[in-house]
């Protein structure tokens, strides 16, 4: 089970997810549209990324921001969750558990609030991957499966160009 990850400056994420959405399902991208779905309440105001067009894609996606560097993720393999935190005081323990956690989150889809449950959330059926970007960022990456993902990672238009398979 593949997915596809790339980091990249906050001016081309959009573009970026469009492009591996299109990628996945056989299109343009100029056919891809993602919107907003709320796992709690529904609403598309707000909540995570979801593919609107094209329809029944099946394609899952995340994305983060830390500063001036988006993660963007696509995958058909289930729900996914990226995150991606600034180093500037190091890589903390502190640090790398948190993004472990958020991506955890957001590939469950119910947000930060589902921390707060009594009793807490388990993560049961779900894979975590660190991400490599480098000794500036900390990253992850959550995926619900069964078997550990193959992760894509490509780096655009922010600290480089060019890819790398995690």
């Amino acid at each position: 089970m593949d997915v596809e990850v790339v980091a990249c400056g906050t001016g081309t994420a959009e573009q970026e997810l469009r492009r591996l959405v299109a990628e996945l399902v056989g299109t343009d991208a100029s056919q891809v549209r993602v919107g907003r779905a709320c796992g709690r309440c529904g609403s598309a105001d707000h909540g995570r990324p979801v593919v609107v067009a094209p329809r029944d894609s099946g394609v899952h996606v995340s994305t983060s921001r830390a500063g001036d560097l988006v993660l963007v993720a696509a995958t058909r393999a289930g729900p996914v969750g990226v995150d991606v935190e600034g180093t500037s005081a190091g890589p903390g323990a502190d640090l790398v558990a948190w993004t472990r956690t958020e991506a955890l989150v957001k590939a469950d889809g119910r947000g930060l609030p589902v921390l707060d449950e009594d009793p807490p959330p388990t993560w049961d059926g779900y894979r975590v991957v660190r991400l490599d970007l480098g000794p500036r960022h900390v990253a992850a990456l959550a995926l619900r499966a069964d078997e550990e993902p193959r992760v894509h990672l490509e780096r655009r238009g922010h600290d480089g160009s060019g890819g790398s398979a995690v």
